[in-house]
Order: C-alpha cells, then structure tokens, then sequence
C-alpha cells in the first residue's frame, strides 16, 4: 500500500494526475519545490488519510477548493509561493482545525479576515500568512492557541489594535507582524511572551509609549519597532537592553536614523544595528 509520495524539488510539470486521488490511503504527499501548474481539483478530498499535504513553491492557480475540509486528519498543510486566491475566513472554516499543527498560506492572493473559530486550533504551533491581502483586525481568539510558537502575519492589511490575549503565548519564538495598519499601544502582556527570540512590530501605526515589560523578554535577538511607522512611539529601551545579553542580539531596530520622530531614547546597545 502506498502511504508516501515525496517528489519534491524534482522539476515536475503539468497538473496533478486524476489517477493521483484514488489513492486514498496516502498520509503524506509531498510535491513542493515544482513547476506544478492548474488548479487544485475538487478530488483532493479523496485522500482523507493524509496527514501531512505539502504543495508549496509551485505554480497552481485557481481558489483553494472547499473539499479540503474533508481532510480530517490532516496536521501539516503547506501551499505558500503559489498563484493562489480565495477568501482567508472561508479556508480556514473548512479545514479541520483541531488536528492542525503546521499552516503556511504565505505568499498567495488571499483575502478576507482571520475568523475567531482560528481560537479552535488547540494543537496548532505554526501559523504562517505573511504576504496576503488579509484585512480587519486580529482576533482576541488567537490567545486560546497556547500551543503557538510561530506566527507571521506581516504584510497585509490587518488594522485595529493588538489584542492584550497574545501575552498567553509563553511558548512563541516568533511574531512577526510589520507592514499592516495596526493601531494603539503595543500591550504591556507583550512581555509575557517570554520565548520571543524574533519580534518585528514595525511599518505600523502604533503608538504611545514602549512598555517597561519589554524588559522581561530576555531571549529576544531580534526586535524591530521602526521601519517608517510607528512614528508615534516614544519612551525608554534602556530597561529592555539592560535585561537582556547584549552579544546574543543580532538585531535591534528602532531604526536610529528616525529616532527624532520615533521620540524613542535609545542606549549604546542599540547601534548594533548600524555596526
């Protein structure tokens, strides 16, 4: 019985073969890295023993078929850098969200909003959507995902403020969310994300002062707050760059050469970014 079809990074051409869907007792198909073109057919839905379905870095075309739903054991879903569109709320409802861990829609034509069932994604560790056309705001929901460890929502058009929820994801290394519209304050629960190694908040609208519990955030290596937004910004990182061990940052940007309109005080530790 076949389970496994890895042909990644292998060249391929064409569309996926209709005799490819009958087999159904496949846990993992792997064509990632290809110059795979058509659309994904509704046939995909067949395969409801796949765990892992990895189509990434091709050229497929067309919306995203709601047949994925009927892939109800599926954990690893991977389709970023392809010609795909569709309505972001809509994918995600159709996908069954318990047993996701691994989600990378990155790089793609998607639209609408992040729907607040995402708050059902108890196993989820990766959510990648960077490079969409998402809109509207964050939901609070995100915070009920306490297994997160990655999340990329940059460049898009999310807008409204940070939730304060996202400070229950000890676990995360990353959050990344530059390029957006978000507004307000950056919430002081920021610093309850303790496992921040990468935080990039920049080419926002935020504003008011940097909190003081940045300085609890004592693995981040790199933080960026600047970029051409922010600009309203303004406070101390000199409690921050004095929790934290200056040799293993390899990045901290408030972008100096804006300092006068971020009204950000900086510390010596800040000008690596310009060494």
């Amino acid at each position: 019985i076949l389970v496994d079809i890895d042909l990644s990074n292998n060249l391929l051409q064409g569309s996926l073969l209709p005799e490819l869907f009958f087999l159904t007792d496949l846990t993992a198909l792997r064509l990632s890295g290809n110059k795979l073109t058509g659309t994904i057919p509704r046939e995909i839905g067949n395969l409801n023993s796949l765990i892992s379905l990895d189509l990434s870095i091709n050229e497929h075309s067309g919306t995203l078929p709601s047949e994925l739903g009927r892939l109800t054991m599926l954990e690893y879903f991977n389709v970023q850098r392809n010609s795909l569109k569709g309505q972001i709320h809509f994918i995600l409802n159709n996908l069954n969200l318990s047993k996701l861990i691994w989600i990378s829609m990155a790089e793609l034509s998607l639209t609408g909003y992040i729907p607040t069932e995402i708050g059902y994604m108890s196993n989820l560790e990766h959510l990648d959507l960077h490079h969409n056309l998402l809109d509207s705001t964050l939901p609070t929901e995100i915070g009920n995902i306490r297994s997160l460890q990655y999340i990329d929502i940059s460049v898009n058009s999310v807008s409204g403020q940070l939730p304060t929820e996202i400070g229950v994801l000890t676990l995360c290394t990353l959050f990344s969310v530059h390029t957006n519209v978000l507004t307000g304050s950056i919430p002081k629960h920021i610093g309850l994300m303790t496992s921040l190694i990468t935080m990039d908040l920049s080419a926002n609208k935020l504003s008011g002062v940097v909190p003081w519990e940045f300085s609890q955030l004592t693995k981040i290596e790199y933080l960026n707050l600047g970029s051409g937004g922010n600009a309203q910004l303004y406070g101390s990182l000199v409690e921050f760059c004095e929790s934290i061990v200056v040799s293993d940052i390899t990045y901290i940007g408030v972008y100096m050469h804006d300092i006068s309109h971020t009204q950000l005080i900086d510390c010596p530790c800040c000008s690596l970014e310009n060494a």
